[in-house]
């Protein structure tokens, strides 16, 4: 395993860093920055839980049941234990600085996630051309999991504790008391999402092969079986340091058995369909070709089982190719440069430049931290994006359709799609109560065969909104044409209201 840099010339000074490999790196992580600073925040998840940071903000409380809905009202919803720390943080960004700041905090966090796992693959590539390319593969396989929502907070925390295990396994100077950084992280993650299980795996699979390293090699083996043990015990005992204590395994289990969560498209497995499913299905060999490439002794039983174990999760479902975006870059960092070492000597050009090449690269780095200064969210409305960049909120949520039926007092019940819920959850509530919004598991089958069925606009489609009171239509037209089409065609139905997102019908006789 390596120790340190390779590269030496890489840490001597700042005359050093201003190299053509400094760059590199440089221009990945400014233009992550740009990517993510510039994504408008999309309706899905944020606002929901932005309304559940508010009440317990509020309240002083983590909510149990639900109180937004009218098809579920008062159902446990134990989800709010798993994200409840999470969601006070963006309710406090946002209140202190609206969309803006909180596009901003999470384009900080995006890119300090994968910051440290360019260092931790330039510690272990010694080369920052191929931490790099490292690097790029990692973003490539994470960038449709970039959505603000929670899960962002725990990507930053698998790197962290993935770079830990690594600078164990590497021998770097770690003392024992660094073992106390892993049940820390844990803390922050059992109480802001639902992945913190991860942490567990990555622990036990370091345990493993230091277990196995040490009855194959025997008493010379450098590993010591105790850090991991330690650290694996530490956050074990951690994970039960939360709301519902050691019913969080309960949770896990009843997640992964939900089936309205099965169904959903970004838990379907890896698809070709989709474009982080492709960077999946490509890269994943290339890591598999590394390994048997490198051969046993150089690439090790932690490389494999990592592949394997966050491989297997990524096939399973594609909400976790991220996760192994993560694992995979440290694997080809680390590997590449060995199996090259094969066909010659793989060096990082690292001598003294020319002035006027330093001249060139410090006018190119401006030119990248210029370009992550203009990509600020307050100077978005400057610029020309086009329409699924502009602005701070995406234009498909229904900010305008929302306000409209605030102003005008529209009759409840209001149908509208799931996604919609959860702006109207933040936006509208206590006035409005949703029929279904990304909470995906609070909500029974008969409930999600009813959406589905009216969202087409099926048959009987009248009768089954007859029998949950619906009296007002907040639609998607990219959503829900059908339903749109059916109640544009009905006599019982007026449009009310109507842009280029959304439309909105009023049951006639209802108004006031």
């Amino acid at each position: 395993m390596t120790a340190g840099w390779r590269d030496d010339g890489m840490a001597r000074g700042p005359a050093r860093l201003l190299t053509a490999d400094t760059l590199w790196p440089l221009a990945v992580l400014a233009c992550l920055f740009a990517f993510v600073a510039t994504c408008p925040i999309r309706p899905q998840d944020f606002w929901w839980h932005l309304k559940v940071g508010q009440e317990i903000v509020q309240t002083h409380r983590i909510p149990q049941v639900d109180t937004f809905s009218y098809t579920m009202p008062g159902a446990p919803y134990p989800s709010y234990n798993v994200y409840w720390l999470a969601d006070v943080a963006l309710y406090r960004i946002h209140a202190l600085g609206g969309p803006a700041l909180s596009l901003f905090a999470h384009a900080l966090l995006i890119t300090g996630t994968y910051l440290l796992l360019c260092l931790v693959c330039l510690r272990l590539a010694g080369n920052a051309r191929m931490a790099t390319a490292a690097l790029v593969a990692a973003a490539a396989l994470g960038f449709e999991n970039w959505n603000l929502r929670p899960q962002a907070l725990s990507l930053l925390l698998f790197t962290l504790t993935l770079g830990l295990v690594y600078a164990f396994r590497t021998g770097a100077r770690t003392s024992r008391w660094r073992l106390a950084a892993f049940p820390a992280l844990m803390l922050l993650w059992v109480n802001c999402h639902g992945s913190f299980a991860l942490q567990i795996v990555m622990l036990a699979v370091w345990l493993v092969e230091t277990v196995w390293e040490r009855c194959r090699i025997g008493p010379r083996s450098r590993r010591e079986v105790w850090a991991p043990a330690v650290a694996l015990v530490l956050s074990a005992g951690a994970m039960l340091l939360n709301p519902q204590g050691a019913g969080i395994f309960a949770y896990l289990g009843e997640m992964a058995a939900n089936p309205a969560v099965r169904q959903l498209q970004e838990w379907a497995p890896a698809s070709l369909a989709t474009r982080d499913g492709i960077a999946f299905w490509v890269l994943a060999p290339l890591g598999l070709v590394l390994l048997l490439w490198a051969g046993r002794a150089r690439s090790g039983l932690f490389h494999w089982l990592m592949l394997i174990a966050f491989g297997l999760l990524a096939w399973r479902t594609g909400r976790a190719i991220v996760w192994f975006g993560l694992v995979v870059a440290p694997i080809i960092a680390e590997l590449l440069p060995r199996v090259l070492e094969r066909r010659g000597p793989c060096r990082a050009a690292h001598d003294a430049l020319p002035p006027g090449e330093r001249v060139v690269l410090a006018v190119l780095m401006l030119c990248f931290a210029t370009l992550m200064v203009v990509s600020l969210p307050w100077f978005k409305d400057r610029l020309p994006f086009p329409a699924q960049k502009a602005g701070l909120i995406s234009a498909e949520t229904p900010v305008a359709a929302t306000s409209f039926l605030l102003q005008h007092h529209l009759p409840p019940q209001v149908f509208h799609s799931a996604d919609d819920g959860s702006y109207l959850i933040w936006a509208a509530t206590p006035q409005v109560r949703v029929f279904a919004d990304p909470r995906i598991e609070l909500y029974p089958a008969r409930v999600w065969d009813a959406y589905h069925a009216l969202s087409r606009g099926d048959a009987g489609w009248q009768r089954t909104l007859d029998a949950y009171g619906v009296n007002t239509l907040l639609l998607s037209r990219r959503q829900q044409p059908g339903l749109v089409a059916a109640a544009a065609a009905s006599a019982d139905w007026q449009q009310v209201y109507a842009d280029s997102t959304s439309v909105i019908y009023v049951r006639r006789g209802t108004r006031p």
